[in-house]
């Protein structure tokens, strides 16, 4: 049993999530500290989130056009313009307009990331490399917990510039890991010579839809989609006001990157079972299962009354996040041609962007106007109509056929 692809892309997949700790968990801690208000943190947030929902799915559809393999290009040269955009961070750290602008583009070209990275593991997986995807989602969920507790610690002997630090160094290795992820005996310049394992629908050497054609001839999946953004609203509600959350009760950024550590660590026994579990279970009933406990989640957070409380309503990433983390990215591999696969994942993604731009603005205005507690009760009824939208709209998917180490 050859390991070592999975290794491979456990690495990428671990250097990649680690860029979004600081990003996104520790933007709030970050723009505060350089004068922002809640509202205007939301602002930042939701304008990064309304960049990345126009870019992504022009970036899917012309890594779907493109003769040859170039997620690797596109993935490196977004994370060359992520360095300079925190570079000038470091250079000009006192002008709030400047800070506000780069730190919306830093948002918005992390999150374009997210599909390119998900999609060459398909890719390489479609061609009978043997990766093991929940195990190294997984992975990306234990860089992402360990680096945010370590930035916890940093924050309480350094200035909030460490944060920009330490996210120029993942990027330098997050460079390296692409550059390096290549499999000997796959053809990357001709990839539509590379028939995938599986056909699902029709053949691999058609060209991809256009964006219109794709709309039309996949209404069942725009309805998915609406559901999916709008239990984002309340997914990225939570994630971006965690450090305001922990506020409310008194504590500070140790406690909250032990929060975030704890949501991020219990993700991981459900992605590394989840090869398993997908050979069971179908990835439609998966992605269902984890949305309704992305709601329960949220739930428990409202009703919360101490620390105790607050990090056991964490922990239940196992069965939200944790599971959507894997099964979305399967159920879109399941429903969607081959030939439109990287603008079916982008399109999913894109979802969770249009959940962070109205959550973003929307979250920093309530917890001015009204304050956390209403930001909660709003948050999870978002995730209940989330939810409900998908049970009732997704298709049930299929178990696994694709070879894992």
């Amino acid at each position: 049993m050859d390991i070592k692809p999975t290794i491979k892309f456990s690495l990428l997949q671990g250097i990649f999530w680690m860029t979004f700790s600081p990003i996104f968990a520790y933007a709030s801690v970050y723009l505060l500290d350089k004068g922002l208000t809640n509202s205007k943190v939301g602002v930042v947030l939701g304008a990064g989130s309304i960049i990345t929902v126009m870019v992504q799915p022009v970036m899917g559809g012309l890594a779907d056009r493109a003769r040859g393999l170039i997620l690797h290009k596109m993935i490196i040269a977004l994370s060359i313009l992520e360095l300079i955009l925190c570079a000038i961070l470091l250079l000009v750290p006192g002008k709030i307009i400047v800070v506000s602008v780069v730190y919306t583009l830093i948002i918005a070209f992390s999150s374009v990331i997210t599909p390119l990275t998900y999609s060459i593991g398909i890719y390489f997986m479609d061609r009978g490399i043997p990766i093991n995807f929940g195990v190294c989602r997984g992975i990306g969920s234990i860089a992402y917990a360990i680096i945010s507790a370590v930035i916890g610690v940093l924050l309480t002997h350094l200035d909030v510039s460490v944060i920009i630090m330490v996210t120029m160094m993942i990027y330098v290795l997050l460079i390296i890991s692409v550059m390096c992820f290549h499999f000997e005996g796959i053809d990357e310049k001709d990839k539509r010579t590379n028939l995938p394992l599986k056909d699902k629908g029709k053949s691999a050497n058609e060209a991809p839809d256009s964006l219109v054609s794709f709309i039309a001839s996949h209404r069942r999946y725009l309805i998915v989609l609406f559901g999916n953004a709008i239990a984002f609203i309340s997914h990225n509600i939570v994630g971006n006001y965690t450090f305001q959350i922990l506020q409310y009760h008194g504590y500070g950024s140790v406690e909250m990157g032990r929060a975030v550590f704890i949501s991020a660590a219990c993700e991981l026994p459900m992605l590394f079972a989840f090869s398993f579990i997908i050979k069971r279970i179908k990835s439609g009933t998966l992605y269902k299962v984890a949305l309704f406990f992305m709601f329960v989640k949220t739930m428990c957070l409202y009703e919360a009354h101490g620390l105790l409380m607050i990090y056991i309503a964490m922990s239940l990433s196992l069965l939200g996040y944790g599971l959507f983390a894997a099964a979305g990215v399967y159920y879109v591999n399941d429903t969607i041609e081959n030939r439109n696969q990287v603008r079916g994942q982008a399109l999913m993604t894109t979802t969770t962007s249009v959940g962070s731009v109205i959550g973003s603005f929307a979250g920093g205005i309530i917890i001015d106007k009204c304050g956390v507690p209403m930001m909660l009760l709003i948050s999870s009824i978002m995730a209940f109509i989330g939810a409900v939208v998908v049970i009732f709209s997704a298709e049930k998917g299929k178990t696994s056929e694709v070879k894992t180490a």
